[in-house]
């Protein structure tokens, strides 16, 4: 028999977006030291400064877990309940502490946020002092006259959290495109290995027309992807200069979900980093030769062009549905020839009374009557209507017109 998890307060609370406010000071909400759109790091107390920090924005579960909102599968989290403990955040699918008490919180009438593994602990400000960057850590419960360890939730409209913002990549969003390189056009991005199986590392390449490891897309979180799979983005290490760019598995790999793998375009050509607004995607020593690197690099102004792209889109790339379907027409044409000579033999022999040229033959072929051969297909899978058009008419053209 299931049972639901007493989560106290908080139950009013889930799904919604709120601030968690110090009764001591109004003015300080519970903050992370580090941008979570990387993820991970300890918490503390901070002047709210919402919107220009939105790290500063938490939502909770039916289970009693605090996410954030700007990356929710980063959660609250004590290193165990015991005085002074920091509270920092852990990856609720990777960090198997996710599933332990000491990522679960209730929050009481007192407004006392406890720890589910130990019912006199719970959150409070270190040293109770009221100021930017003091640390967030497990304390045991102190009695009414302390204020720094109890917590006011303060709701905020969801879509004041802003939908992210990918500049001019909104207009290629789901189409299939090549990034070429503003410095010498000749030269793509282009991936190591295969992307139907994903990984590897990302670097400069002679431009090959419909080749598939040069053409990509993008969603609208800001994923750059490749298009033949759509699993494998485009990923920063990090946002350090001379950091590379590989492909990561977007469903198995934790960094798919942090802004190191989102992107925005804009109108300078330089594709920049979500993670950080100040680094963006440049070609390794500016040097335009194949195998040369792609790597995270600071803004480097308009004397640069190798940090510097052009987005151009691809409009006869066949998806492999498209490729499938090529494939049957051509086998259809074989049938198609096939049953021409076939026709056309026994019309001779209808011709020339040769033996055999009975009724059932001229009902058969008919003077006059083309034979058609059909080709059926579902525009299900295919990338869009004018793909089908071009099925269609190539049908008509190579299968119908005998």
């Amino acid at each position: 028999m299931s049972t639901t998890t007493d989560i106290g307060l908080f139950k009013n609370y889930v799904g919604k977006h709120f601030f968690i406010r110090c009764k001591q000071d109004s003015r300080f909400v519970i903050d992370s030291r580090f941008l979570q759109n990387t993820g991970g790091g300890p918490t503390i107390l901070f002047t709210q400064n919402f919107p220009n920090n939105a790290n500063q924005v938490w939502t909770v579960d039916a289970e009693g877990h605090i996410m954030n909102v700007q990356n929710p599968r980063m959660i609250l989290h004590a290193q165990s309940a015991a005085n002074s403990t920091p509270v920092d955040l852990i990856d609720i699918k990777s960090n198997p502490q996710a599933d332990t008490n000491l990522a679960k919180w209730r929050m009481n009438s007192k407004g006392e946020i406890v720890s589910m593994e130990n019912g006199i602990f719970m959150l409070n400000v270190q040293g109770g002092k009221m100021k930017n960057r003091a640390g967030i850590i497990m304390y045991r419960r102190q009695g009414p006259e302390y204020k720094n360890d109890k917590w006011e939730l303060d709701c905020i409209p969801s879509q004041v959290v802003k939908p992210r913002d990918i500049g001019l990549f909104k207009e290629f969003v789901g189409k299939p495109f090549y990034i070429k390189c503003q410095q010498n056009p000749a030269f793509v991005l282009d991936t190591a290995g295969k992307q139907r199986k994903g990984g590897g590392q990302i670097h400069l390449w002679t431009f090959k027309d419909k080749h598939d490891n040069q053409i990509w897309t993008v969603d609208s979180e800001g994923h750059i992807m490749n298009y033949q799979n759509p699993n494998s983005v485009l990923c920063a290490g990090n946002t350090n200069d001379h950091f590379k760019v590989e492909m990561i598995d977007k469903e198995g790999n934790p960094r798919a979900e942090t802004d190191l793998a989102r992107w925005s375009l804009n109108t300078n050509g330089e594709i920049v980093s979500m993670a950080n607004a100040n680094v963006m995607l440049n070609v390794q020593g500016a040097t335009m030769k194949n195998w040369t690197a792609i790597i995270m690099y600071h803004k480097q102004g308009e004397g640069h062009t190798n940090d510097k792209w052009t987005i151009q889109l691809e409009v006869g790339y066949a998806t492999e549905e498209l490729k499938k379907a090529l494939e049957l027409i051509e086998i259809l044409k074989v049938e198609r020839d096939m049953a021409r000579k076939e026709r056309d033999e026994a019309l001779a022999k209808m011709a020339s009374g040769t033996p055999g040229s009975d009724a059932s033959l001229k009902e058969r072929y008919p003077p006059g009557q083309q034979n058609v051969v059909t080709f059926e297909k579902s525009s299900e899978g295919l990338r869009d209507q004018s793909e089908m058009r071009s099925i269609v008419t190539y049908n008509y053209i190579f299968v119908n017109g005998m």
